[in-house]
């Protein structure tokens, strides 16, 4: 199972994410849209996993902070791949936010889970093979309204789909 950590958002929020695909679509010359459902922060990504690691993936969630902390959306970024970029809107600094992924890699080391430690960008992805000359600027918006989640990500429907196996509401 391909599996990763991440924060879903409420309506609200995707609704602005969405805003900002809309106004960066505009300047693409090419790209694939992320789905509204489909958008979210990857907390920790960590790739095909034994479908026996669920219920222990599972129980860490249990083990994070439940308090909830404001993210701001303030700005796009890319990331330069050969074949088009992966265009993402950017939150502004959190160490709420650099706390929780601290902690959610501290208890995957404890229990001898192997993960990537590239660093961490926080961001939602908004296209990927994406061509555009400029990115436009965008109107910072705020939510606190998080939820964390052990995802799966599959194929269904002719289509990427990320599932939620277990959540973890922060209130």
């Amino acid at each position: 199972m391909r599996l990763f950590y991440a924060l879903l958002f409420d309506s609200a929020t995707k609704d602005n994410l969405y805003k900002v695909q809309d106004r960066l679509e505009a300047t693409l010359s090419k790209g694939s849209r992320t789905r509204k459902e489909n958008l979210h922060l990857t907390l920790c990504f960590l790739g095909e996993r034994e479908p026996s690691l669920v219920d222990t993936l599972s129980s860490l969630l249990d083990l994070l902070p439940n308090d909830s902390f404001n993210l701001c959306f303030t700005h796009l970024g890319r990331f330069s791949k050969q074949e088009g970029d992966v265009l993402w809107a950017g939150v502004s600094h959190s160490p709420e936010l650099h706390q929780l992924h601290h902690h959610l890699l501290t208890l995957l080391k404890k229990e001898r889970i192997p993960v990537d430690e590239v660093g961490f960008q926080a961001h939602v992805t908004l296209y990927r093979r994406a061509r555009c000359s400029d990115l436009v600027p965008i109107h910072p918006f705020a939510t606190e309204q998080c939820t964390i989640a052990l995802m799966h990500s599959h194929q269904a429907k002719g289509g990427l789909t990320y599932t939620p196996l277990f959540t973890k509401v922060l209130y």
